[in-house]
Parts: structure tokens; sequence; C-alpha cells
């Protein structure tokens, strides 16, 4: 059975769907320690692709942690797209956001093997999208493409002006979203490219499943 989850459009020439089985990635991921400004410690796991290519961030919902994006991780990676995925704790989230995510930032586009003019941003839950829609208005210049799964965020004026910003939104179903942002919610998806300006890279998930 197809589990539709999630596309995520890098660029124009690079998306990535998960919609079907396939074979995982074995590469070990890097366990690392990323130090916020005021000294916090976030625990995240570096992704390296075999080949210099894109740079993917993943931050996940609040009851998850970054070992739900591991098998996605794994099969970008065999597509050549390097992944950083992170732990971001929102009951100590007052101290460490969002010079934390910066912190995140930075060691991506650090490591030689990631293009660093080409970074996607995936976010799941209220603190997954929240992260991922600061990230991308931080580095506006670096991030290609933003995918925001079943979550909110205040900074919809952001996500109004980046026109030249990709970007896809997955929620469940309409009648949960609130009246008065309906209309932000069809505008928005309105503006995404067609479909013949994107080729699609398709691949599974078996964690697909935690995403639903």
């Amino acid at each position: 059975m197809k589990i539709p989850i999630l596309t995520f459009c890098l660029s124009p020439v690079i998306a990535f769907a998960i919609t079907a089985s396939g074979e995982d990635s074995k590469s070990a991921p890097r366990v690392i320690d990323l130090k916020a400004p005021d000294g916090t410690i976030l625990k995240a796991s570096y992704f390296a692709a075999a080949k210099p290519g894109p740079g993917v961030l993943l931050f996940h919902q609040s009851n998850r942690t970054r070992k739900s994006w591991e098998d996605i991780a794994r099969q970008l990676v065999a597509l050549g797209i390097n992944v950083l995925t992170v732990d971001t704790d929102s009951k100590t989230r007052k101290h460490w956001w969002p010079g934390g995510l910066d912190a995140a930032f930075e060691y991506l586009i650090s490591q030689p093997e990631v293009k660093r003019d080409v970074i996607g941003i995936g976010g799941a839950g209220v603190i997954g999208v929240e992260n991922s829609v600061e990230m991308a208005r931080r580095h506006s210049a670096e991030v290609k493409s933003l995918v925001l799964l079943s979550g909110e965020t205040e900074s919809l004026d952001f996500l109004r002006q980046a026109s030249q910003l990709p970007e896809l939104f997955v929620a469940a179903d309409r009648r949960r979203i609130p009246s008065h942002r309906r209309s932000d919610v069809t505008a928005l998806y309105h503006r995404l490219k067609p479909k013949q300006e994107i080729r699609a890279l398709l691949f599974v998930a078996r964690s697909a499943l935690a995403l639903v």
C-alpha cells in the first residue's frame, strides 16, 4: 500500500517524495553536539552523502525525536542529499531558541560535501514548523525550499512575501484549519510552481507512519 506523506522541493530540479517501498542506505550517522549561544547542547545526527550535494535540515514534532527522521535521512543520502536532524526539546526552547537553529544551520553548511547555497528545510508539528519557518527567514539566501507538516506558525507574512521560495504545506482535514487562516493556506498553495517545473525523485520511508 502506498503512503503519500511528503514532497520536498530542494530546487526546480531536485525534489523528493515519500510514497512507496524501497531500499534504505545503511550509512551510519555522525552523532554530534551543537552548542547554542547560551551554552545549551542540542543533540544532532549528520548523514553524509558520498558526493557533494544539497543539504537538508529536518525538525521533528514535539512528541518525537530526531530519530523519527532516520529512515528518510538514509534514503536521502542514497540520492546524494546530505541530512542533519536535530533534537529540539520544547521544554528548554526559551534557552536555545533561535540561536540553536543558527548553530544547526552553520554546522550543516560547513560540511565539505554540502552545497551551502542549496538547502532545504522540513519540519513537523507546531515546534517543527516554527523552527523551519524561522530558519528559512533567517537564512533566506541559502534556503531553497520549505516543507511544513501539520503545524502552524505566526510568520505568515514571511511566507507570503517569500515569493521566490518553493513551499509545500501538508495538513489533515480542511475542517481543522481555522476559518480565518483558510484564505492564507489557499493563497500559498496556489503559489507552488507547476509540477512540470519540478523533477521528482520518489522513494520510501517506513517511518512515514510516525508522521501521519
